[in-house]
């Protein structure tokens, strides 16, 4: 400062004298490096989708019946298990009970329905195993996944007073992660 008893002023601040050295500037590499990090944090999401294998509950574990038909409800236990990977789970929320009734969509493919004459009591009875595991923690895997979600319900909830270019500036910021995060995850 030039006059010590006197209020300096900003531009004393901003422009220091020469010779003199303000702190070191760490906060100016530590704020961005922050935001990113927070923008990373919140970007990754815990995803939980059904695991590739059905729990043993999902099994008809009865021990009456030859090997023959022992195997032959393995396979059809594994068809309706992949059906409920690819289709069900799409539809259904993993917090929310499976309703009564199972959805169309709960259905195997021709040459394993083949393999069960009764095609109707065994979608029925496999729905209701599902209904029964789909809560179960061991039915579940958890994995993280990238999503900006949460940016965008957040840009939604900006006030329309807002310049339209800032909107874009944040939106190619948006897209440039995304493409990172999925170049990423080809690799």
């Amino acid at each position: 400062m030039k006059y010590p008893n006197i209020l300096h002023s900003l531009q004393d601040e901003l422009f220091p004298e020469p010779g003199k050295r303000k702190g070191k500037a760490w906060w100016k590499w530590a704020l961005p490096l922050s935001l990113c990090a927070l923008f990373v944090y919140r970007s990754t999401r815990p995803i939980m989708r059904l695991s590739a294998d059905p729990p043993q509950s999902f099994y008809d574990n009865s021990p009456a019946g030859n090997q023959e038909t022992l195997q032959q409800e393995k396979r059809l236990a594994n068809a309706y298990w992949q059906v409920a990977v690819r289709r069900i789970q799409k539809e259904y929320s993993p917090d929310k009970p499976l309703p009564e009734n199972p959805p169309p969509q709960f259905q195997i493919a021709e040459a394993a329905h083949n393999m069960e004459s009764n095609a109707d009591p065994a979608r029925l009875r496999y729905w209701s195993r599902l209904r029964r595991i789909w809560n179960q923690h061991d039915a579940w895997v958890v994995s993280y996944g990238w999503s900006t979600d949460w940016l965008r319900d957040a840009m939604d909830s900006i006030p329309e007073y807002m310049p339209r270019w800032v909107s874009n500036i944040i939106q190619t910021f948006i897209n440039l992660f995304n493409d990172i995060a999925q170049r990423i995850s080809y690799h």
